[in-house]
């Protein structure tokens, strides 16, 4: 669980500083684009786990 937690931690560090560094004062007409663009994948995300709750519900048959 340990794991999940630091990846999770690790990877959300990653994904901020691969966007902090696309960042320029002169484009800053494009980051909304770019916040946009954020919004739509973590929302994806979200509507992959909800589809999946059920079949992972399923699987966990007696855990609490």
């Amino acid at each position: 669980m340990m794991g999940t937690w630091f990846l999770a931690t690790s990877l959300g560090n990653l994904i901020a500083g691969l966007t902090a560094g696309k960042f320029s004062a002169d484009g800053v007409a494009q980051m909304p684009a770019g916040y946009l663009h954020i919004v739509l994948m973590t929302a994806g995300a979200g509507m992959v786990l909800l589809v999946f709750t059920k079949p992972i519900r399923k699987l966990m048959v007696g855990a609490e």
